[in-house]
């Protein structure tokens, strides 16, 4: 299983060093998320523990030297906090930290030759996860936090449908992604940190699929120009509107690891040419 981690690591690498169109701008989108979190770690505690999310991502897209295929990489950040659900004053926290790169083909023509303005990509990708659960009641046991650490290839999917706001041209994105293989790191019940990493003691690392984690996540969002505006006709300025929602599920060692996200995020978009 370290063979497969290391696969991953090492299509991450070869896939960002692959030459692209120097003549192609690349396009940046940074947003700022807020939403409602649902987490539950039965390693720590079975309750349910609901919530706020912040989060920050970054995207950026740009078309490869053979002008058939587009990449695409995402910095993900986010962080909850949640009450147990049964009035325990029980509270725990969750962080979260990802990276992926997918690489997408157009598949437009394939789906819907006269669709005018619409664009279909799908491909693969390769990410990391990284993050840890902390239980604020538990903080003086012995175990009062666990830690994940996730390789993962997946499906990439990315829709964009153009359409005139006001006069200005603007477009409405879709994005599904959903990990297919991957290897986890997640500790045994009750089995301490110092068991796990100084005596390297039981089975933490495990292969994972649709059959022990299940991941999704969905964006839905619109970029507006902001000279809709009367004021600002002159600005070429983009700022983005959505939505999403994300879910990822583990059971591992009889441990299942929950963690759910669902709001709105906005952002500023941003076309520029890399030297």
């Amino acid at each position: 299983m370290k063979r497969f981690l290391t696969l991953i690591i090492l299509t991450l690498i070869v896939c960002s060093d692959l030459a692209v169109a120097q003549d192609r701008p690349a396009q940046s989108v940074l947003t700022a998320e807020w939403g409602k979190s649902a987490m539950r770690n039965t390693y720590l505690a079975p309750l349910l523990y609901e919530g706020r999310q912040i989060g920050v991502r970054y995207e950026r897209w740009r078309t490869m030297r053979s002008y058939k295929w587009t990449n695409q990489q995402i910095i993900d950040a986010d962080f909850a906090d949640g009450d147990a659900e049964n009035g325990q004053h029980s509270t725990s926290w969750s962080i979260r930290a990802m990276y992926r790169y997918a690489m997408h083909r157009d598949i437009s023509h394939l789906l819907c030759s006269r669709c005018q303005g619409l664009t279909v990509l799908i491909g693969p990708y390769a990410g990391l996860e990284t993050g840890f659960d902390y239980n604020l009641k538990l903080g003086s046991s012995n175990n009062p936090a666990t830690a994940r650490f996730v390789g993962n290839m997946g499906v990439s999917l990315a829709s964009t449908y153009d359409y005139t706001l006001w006069g200005q041209p603007s477009k409405v994105n879709l994005q599904v992604q959903m990990p297919l293989i991957g290897y986890a790191f997640m500790p045994e019940y009750g089995a301490s940190y110092y068991e796990t990493f100084l005596l390297e003691s039981g089975n933490n690392g495990h292969f994972t699929s649709l059959h022990n984690e299940q991941d999704l996540d969905v964006r839905l969002s619109t970029d507006i120009p902001i000279a809709v505006i009367p004021w600002f006709k002159r600005m070429k300025t983009i700022v983005r509107l959505g939505a999403y929602y994300h879910i990822e599920t583990m059971d591992i060692n009889s441990i299942v690891n929950r963690y759910s996200t669902f709001g709105i995020s906005i952002g500023w978009t941003w076309k520029y040419l890399p030297l």
